[in-house]
């Protein structure tokens, strides 16, 4: 029926014969919008009906491995496709019609499925691509608009290499996607498609959590195993509350400051003791050792100052350490920044883990009218760095350094290359470590070339933002991976102001960090032969919108707050684990190991006037309604927002309302090809979208929920029937058509008598292009 090829520890699938009579998974598909129950579950018989064959191949992904409680989240290594697969398509555009997958453990007897009960699908991401593929990683656009992103914040897209802006690098297999997938349907209606073009190679980026108590050997349905004290599971429960990622006591909150600093001028708000001056500094996150004083000094500014002082053997080079100074006086006639003019020197360097390109660090130093940066990056890529400026939008004046060395100066364009400028700059050293390059650079402020910078200004507020971005080959081009940040200033030999003027965030705008730290012993740190996750600092931050948009703010969810954040997405990351730092890993020598197994179902593009046209789909998200996306249910009871009792039990509503255009953007019409709400097991009970303007019902979907110990109907877990819109012949919903005006409205029912993290809230569309 088929062959198996093992190569390098990878499975993957060569075709298997048409007109197979089963789905992969073994039991039939439904759909929401069956008006007349006339749709057929079965992919062959969908398949032969609509284009007269039943073409498949099967791929595996790499090898999970994982101990309890483990989180399982990263893109994962390259598969390539069967051989007569790529043969095939050569210079030719595959068609995706439709895919199935399992999680499966490969055993002499053949593939056996593993319960959800064991390891739990948070969601994922499949990506069939082309010979032409180039993966890169970019902060998101829209965040409302992504869906799920990588653990980092960023999100993962194949574009085209070669640059051809009509090409098909990849098809994303991301709706339905958690631990909904292996019973949902992901398919299209007669005549639509992902397309890719000369496909060769599979990716898969899943997140997983290793829920499998090893005492329950013969996955015997659900047995608990070890719980950390933040879950919300029910001592009775049938799921374990590890699927939710409670925040554990293994983390610790970073929250960003509120205070503000200043090099010139005084304080509108000064700090009121050294209590507070400290904590003042240390929210600054100065990349410096600092120690606390106070007194009385009238050449130091009254409040709370910064001081560093240059290395005694290197002058105008700041030294490894600071002091808080808590100025006990009242008054003072000396300001921030020690003189009228302020600081004359000041320096800072960007924190690469914030700006999504974690290979490049630049250092910044201003004294008087003059800029330095020093910039490290890879030694045989470009990289470079854009100045005072958020994004691309900005058209930014911009230092990159090529894969030989050679430095430019460029004003970029809006996601554009920019033009070459007169340089400028004058190259103080070039260095090579490894494969590490790093590049001195200075230049005179005060020019009248595009470069924009206040100096004045920066005393002010002693923050400059930067973009910064790397390559995929020596010569400048589309990025591998870009980010944006904001480099954090500090004054040199004169003290700089800490001032209370920041403010305390209002709700939903608490941001910063999430610091991961595994007790010794515990797998990934240096003590444990166990691979996981050691010391890991997470980026929080949210964006709520307010009603009608979302009822978030409304009912002050609190995960769209750092400093109310208990559990979710943001708690799970690569290889860290969802126990308590009291709770030591058990059965640390009893990896659990298994391989998502995928089927994919093709179609040829082709012209021939005897096939059936297929034109290709686009994807469109939608998961304003959250944080974005995920949210926490609380645990219902009177008076709690959004809370009803209905039939016994309590069950929790939110809702927001938005428009096509800011979903679909670009002017064009919401054209649905397929609708997917994404939930998450075993909270999800309804989640209906509708046309606000006319209040019809677009899709309702209700999950269907296990009820036995077997394999693919687990005990509390779901399939969700999408929404399919096509030929009312064989059961489907007509298509609509909604104009960029139309506004949307969306109701999201979920289990409450107990409290959920992490729930899901995310409308998954694919739509005609």
């Amino acid at each position: 029926h088929f062959i198996m090829l093992f190569a390098c520890g990878v499975a993957t699938m060569a075709v298997a014969a048409a007109g197979a009579s089963e789905n992969m998974n073994g039991f039939p598909y439904v759909i929401a919008n069956d008006v007349e129950n006339k749709f057929s579950g079965e992919y062959a018989e969908m398949n032969e009906r609509m284009y007269g064959s039943n073409q498949y191949f099967e791929v595996y992904s790499p090898l999970i491995s994982t101990v309890y409680g483990q989180v399982y989240w990263t893109m994962m290594d390259e598969v390539p496709l069967p051989a007569d697969i790529i043969q095939k398509f050569a210079n030719k555009t595959m068609a995706i019609i439709g895919y199935e997958s399992d999680q499966v453990q490969q055993t002499p007897q053949g593939d056996v499925p593993l319960p959800i009960t064991a390891a739990y699908n948070h969601h994922y991401t499949g990506y069939i691509v082309s010979s032409t593929a180039e993966l890169v990683r970019v902060a998101p656009e829209d965040p409302l608009r992504e869906g799920h992103m990588d653990s980092d914040g960023l999100v993962s897209h194949f574009v085209d290499a070669q640059g051809r802006a009509n090409s098909f690098p990849s098809g994303a297999l991301h709706e339905a996607n958690g631990g909904e997938y292996r019973q949902s349907f992901h398919g299209f209606p007669k005549g639509w498609a992902q397309f890719v073009d000369s496909p060769t190679a599979f990716h898969m980026n899943p997140m997983q959590i290793d829920t499998w108590n090893r005492d329950n050997k013969n996955f015997d349905g659900f047995w608990s195993g070890p719980q950390p004290k933040n879950s919300e599971a029910a001592p009775n429960a049938s799921y374990s509350g590890l699927l939710e990622c409670p925040c554990t006591t293994r983390f610790t909150k970073s929250v960003t400051p509120t205070v503000s600093a200043r090099a010139i001028g005084e304080c509108a708000a000064p700090i009121s003791d050294a209590a507070g001056c400290l904590a003042g500094v240390q929210q600054l996150q100065p990349p410096l050792r600092i120690t606390s004083q106070s007194g009385s000094n009238s050449s130091m500014p009254p409040g709370c100052s910064l001081v560093v002082q240059s290395d005694s053997s290197r002058p105008g080079t700041p030294s490894n350490s600071g002091v808080a100074f808590f100025n006990e006086l009242k008054t003072t006639p000396t300001q921030c920044g020690g003189g009228m003019g302020g600081a004359n020197q000041m320096f800072g360097s960007n924190n690469p883990t914030e700006t999504g390109v974690a290979e490049l660090g630049v250092w910044v130093e201003v004294a008087g009218e003059t800029l330095r940066l020093v910039i490290t990056g890879p030694v045989d890529v470009w990289f470079g760095v854009g100045l005072n400026t958020t994004s691309m939008a900005g058209l930014p004046y911009t230092v990159v350094v090529d894969g030989d060395g050679a430095v430019s100066e460029r004003q970029l364009g809006v996601h554009a290359p920019g033009t070459v400028l007169p340089s400028v700059l004058k190259i103080e050293s070039t260095q090579v470590h490894g494969d590490r390059r790093t590049v001195t650079v200075s230049r005179p402020i005060a020019t009248t070339d595009t470069f924009k910078l206040s100096v004045s200004a920066l005393k002010a507020n002693p923050r400059l933002p930067i973009i910064t971005a790397v390559g995929s080959s020596k010569v400048f081009g589309y990025h591998q991976a870009k980010g944006s940040s904001v480099v954090p200033m500090f004054a040199l030999d004169a003290p700089m102001c800490v001032c209370a003027d920041g403010g305390v965030a209002p709700f939903g705008k608490g941001a910063g960090y999430l610091l991961y730290s595994p007790p010794a012993g515990e797998p990934g740190t240096p003590t444990s032969n166990v691979t996981g996750a050691n010391f890991t600092r997470l980026a929080f931050q949210k964006s709520c919108q307010p009603y009608p948009a979302s009822t978030m703010i409304l009912g002050k969810n609190p995960s769209c707050d750092l400093r109310t954040y208990t559990g979710g997405q943001s708690c799970c990351h690569h290889l860290v684990s969802l126990l308590d730092a009291d709770q030591t890993t058990p059965w640390q020598d009893q990896p659990l190991e298994y391989r998502f197994k995928w089927r994919i179902y093709y179609e040829e593009v082709t012209p021939k006037a005897t096939s059936v046209p297929i034109s290709n789909v686009v994807q469109h998200n939608w998961g304003g309604m959250a944080t974005p996306t995920e949210y926490d249910v609380p645990k219902c009871g009177a008076g709690v927002e959004g809370c009803a009792f209905e039939d016994g039990h309590w069950v929790h509503r939110m809702n927001g309302t938005w428009t096509v255009s800011q979903m679909v953007g670009g002017g064009a019409n919401f054209e649905p090809v397929t609708i997917h709400g994404h939930c998450h097991a075993p909270t999800c009970l309804d989640f209906t979208l509708y046309n606000a303007d006319t209040n019809e019902t677009i899709c309702q979907q209700k999950p269907n929920h296990g009820s036995s110990n077997k394999t693919f109907d687990e005990a509390g877990y779901i399939a969700v029937p999408p929404c399919v819109f096509g030929d009312a012949s064989v059961g489907l919903q007509p298509s609509i058509s909604l104009p960029p005006s139309t506004r949307l409205f969306s109701i999201k029912t979920c289990q409450a008598d107990v409290g959920h993290h992490g729930e899901m809230s995310l409308w998954q569309t694919y739509c005609r292009v």
